[in-house]
């Protein structure tokens, strides 16, 4: 083999390298854009060789994605510098027989056909395959690269310092901060998406799916839309007799009663159930005591924790996390008790309503709609019922009667209906049971179809069209009929629509 050889296959081997050289570089790139810092952080909890300097590596991930670059650049430019030659060199030969005339023709055929040769090689083995493997395997492939990136980094640390300082100037003068990491960080929003996708691929179940994005609103949701309201609290009256005592803490379903003297406004503590059993069967309360109970009963009961209604479930969350206590008051800004909220409503507020024996506040019936408790809080009732979202105003109530008075404008009659429109699933919401002037129970179907309920009376007697005390418009759903602003006309037996 004579020396021209011997240069020609000395430079072919450069051309190999080369292409090599710019996939890893390439693949690094990929691999430590891609790779999740959680992921990091688990095999370095894990003790997992290189994990540590790959978590160093991302921490300074502007200068690592800088020596990338630069080492693709020298790659490429070698590669037309050394490649094409040598190639055009190798191909020269097969021409010869065109005769000299034909000599510069030929050596530009095989110059092109050099050029073609080393852009294939370039793309697939150099750009292609590398990225796929990266993207396929972004936690493989960095803990393989990290080692010999981080010393080609050490070598060329100060032309990347150069040119990675020259490129935050430019960055800079277009408004940007240069590594900003925020701008890598994921939004509630595209945590609920990510969550969504993970489920869509059966990684993470619906259930799941349902607490994550009931965790991400508890930071917002006000613990007002939780609580027990005033009027369905269990109390006992602390000058009351044990035998009536005892019958009070029987009809509550939580764990601790509120105690009071004659009203709920003159709250004076809360009484575990377990601490009145007790001293009862100790008899150091006998049934029809009265002298003496209230005294005993101070020595039992604990002081309230009271919580503003417009505090945060999480804001809660924490508070009772830090204390002993299974139950807090809710009071408005005048200190009027509006409320109790209890574990149980926290719990449920991240897992869902909790059916508790004998209680069903939704209920679908044989034609498809839904009878609905209407004390029901308007988040879970919601969820239960599929509709996506709550309305953009749910935090001015927490119930689903609130939620019909809100859209009504007035206190309803039985068989009193209307449609809500959200993102083209719209529902019937009717009005079957009244207690007093409270709403009772509602009938939910969807607007295509007229529940048996309401079909035999939705004509009479004839119900107003009011415009809401929210943003939106009222429309009837005949188009005879007109709803102006601040006008009520006499409706059909067609419901009004509200989008």
């Amino acid at each position: 083999m004579d020396q021209n050889a011997s240069l020609i296959l000395g430079k072919l081997a450069a051309v190999l390298a080369l292409v090599f050289a710019n996939g890893f570089f390439v693949a690094a790139e990929f691999s430590l854009v891609g790779v999740r810092r959680s992921r990091i952080d688990e095999l370095v909890a894990n003790g997992r060789a290189g994990a540590g300097l790959l978590r160093r590596t991302v921490d300074n991930l502007d200068a690592n994605l800088a020596a990338t670059q630069l080492g693709v650049t020298i790659s490429s430019l070698g590669l037309g510098w050394i490649g094409e030659p040598a190639l055009a060199r190798l191909i020269d030969p097969a021409f010869g027989s065109l005769g000299s005339l034909a000599a510069t023709a030929a050596h530009a055929v095989a110059i092109a056909i050099a050029f073609f040769i080393i852009t294939v090689f370039h793309i697939v083995l150099g750009e292609l395959a590398p990225k796929s493997f990266a993207l396929q395997l972004p936690e493989r492939t960095a803990l393989r690269i990290v080692r010999p990136l981080s010393l080609f980094l050490a070598l060329f640390k100060p032309f990347i310092f150069l040119l990675n300082g020259l490129s935050n100037i430019v960055v800079r003068s277009c408004g940007f901060e240069p590594g900003n990491a925020e701008s890598r960080l994921h939004s509630t929003e595209e945590l609920k998406l990510l969550v969504a996708a993970s489920r869509d691929a059966g990684l993470v179940q619906q259930a799941q799916q349902d607490v994550v994005e009931r965790a991400f609103g508890m930071g917002e949701r006000r613990v007002r839309t939780i609580m027990t309201p005033r009027h369905d609290i269990y109390w006992i009256d602390a000058n009351a007799s044990t035998e009536l005592m005892l019958q009070g803490v029987r009809g509550s379903r939580h764990e601790q009663v509120v105690v009071a003297k004659g009203t709920l406004d003159r709250v004076v503590g809360v009484l575990r159930k377990q601490d009145l059993l007790d001293s009862y069967l100790d008899r150091k309360l006998a049934l029809d005591a009265h002298d003496g109970a209230v005294e005993h009963l101070q020595s039992l009961m604990r002081e309230p924790l009271v919580v503003h209604d417009g505090a945060t479930v999480l804001q809660v969350l924490d508070t009772f996390r830090n204390r002993p206590i299974q139950m807090a008051l809710i009071v408005d800004e005048y200190g009027a008790l509006r409320g109790v909220v209890t574990q149980t409503d926290l719990l449920e507020a991240l897992a869902g309503e909790i059916v508790d024996d004998g209680e069903l506040d939704v209920l679908k019936r044989e034609d498809g709609s839904f009878l609905v408790d209407a004390t029901m809080a308007i988040h879970d009732a919601f969820d239960q019922l599929g509709i996506a979202k709550v309305p953009d105003d749910h935090g001015e109530y927490r119930t689903m009667a609130g939620f019909i008075l809100r859209r009504l404008g007035h206190v309803p009659v039985e068989g009193e209906q209307f449609e809500w429109d959200t993102d083209g699933d719209v529902r019937r919401f009717e009005v079957v049971d009244l207690d007093g002037h409270r709403i009772d129970k509602v009938i939910v179907s969807a607007a295509n179809t007229m529940p048996v309920a309401g079909a035999a009376r939705a004509a009479t007697p004839p119900f107003p069209c009011r415009e809401p005390a929210t943003s939106g418009r009222v429309t009837p759903a005949n188009p005879t009929f007109a709803c102006s602003d601040g006008a009520l006309r006499a409706r059909s037996a067609v419901p009004c629509t509200i989008r």
